[in-house]
């Protein structure tokens, strides 16, 4: 029994000190138990923390999304209205296209009207210029025949001049010498006075000469006047028409080749 006594005490010694062990064992296991659980707090309480900003996140995220869906929205609506306002550029292009085509139509017409126009208007100015030379040329030609006119009356006058004189020549002739030649009259003829003057103006082509003397200075009709440069004598002049101070003459001969000009001298008598 002792034996059984000591086994039994040797066996309950074992397992007080099993217990112990297991005690100490679970003790240590219950602390890290509970380490482990406060650890895992820790961590539901961070992954809490995680989720609440995940979620606040996700708000955030959903709050942005709402906005870019209204802002896609908007801009959707925009996109429609510019898609609008591109469909009316358009046709409003495609209009343009039509006028700027009927434009250049037009303005190929115009070109050619121009062109045309300035044709005819080359024409005008070729016909008008042709007038003008025309016109210009009879009023050359009325010119010429206007003076082709004056020396005729000119010259008709002097011929009526020299015929007056000629009549008054056979007048005289007759009252000294009859019709039978035999003078009638043995009176001297009481010569012209001696009258000097200058040449204002001389035309040889027409042969007529204006002198400064006249009827004041005693020029007659039928009168005539030597006319000289220096010493040389260069024609003689008849009188055709008198006035006060001046007497239209017409060369009656011309002496030398040498032209009347203004400033010759010219006289009635030589001496």
């Amino acid at each position: 029994m002792l034996i059984c006594a000591v086994a039994f005490a040797m066996t309950a010694y074992v397992l007080q000190q099993q217990a112990t062990n297991w005690k100490t064992d679970y003790e240590s296991l219950v602390q890290k138990t509970n380490d482990q659980i406060s650890k895992l707090n820790k961590e539901i309480e961070k992954l809490n923390k995680d989720v609440k900003a995940a979620q606040d996140e996700r708000d955030n995220f959903q709050k942005m999304a709402d906005d870019y869906k209204t802002k896609v929205g908007e801009r959707d609506a925009e996109i429609a209205k510019i898609g609008g306002d591109l469909k009316t550029a358009n046709d409003t292009n495609n209009r343009l296209q039509v006028d700027i085509t009927a434009i250049k139509s037009r303005l190929d017409t115009q070109a050619t009207d121009i062109k045309t126009l300035q044709g005819e208007k080359d024409s005008a100015v070729d016909a008008r210029n042709k007038a003008l030379q025309a016109q210009h040329d009879a009023e050359d030609k009325q010119r010429l025949l206007e003076d082709d006119l004056a020396n005729l009356k000119n010259q008709l006058k002097l011929t009526k001049g020299d015929l007056k004189s000629s009549s008054e020549l056979v007048t005289r002739y007759q009252e000294l010498y009859g019709a039978d030649g035999i003078r009638l009259t043995s009176m001297t003829e009481t010569p012209p006075p001696k009258i000097q003057g200058q040449v204002v103006n001389a035309d040889n082509g027409s042969g007529i000469v204006m002198i400064s003397v006249g009827k004041d200075d005693g020029v007659s009709d039928g009168m005539t006047f030597e006319v000289s440069r220096g010493a040389q004598f260069v024609g003689r002049l008849r009188v055709t028409t008198i006035h006060g101070q001046e007497t239209i003459c017409r060369i009656d001969r011309p002496m030398t080749t040498a032209p009347i000009q203004e400033g010759d001298h010219v006289t009635t008598r030589l001496k």
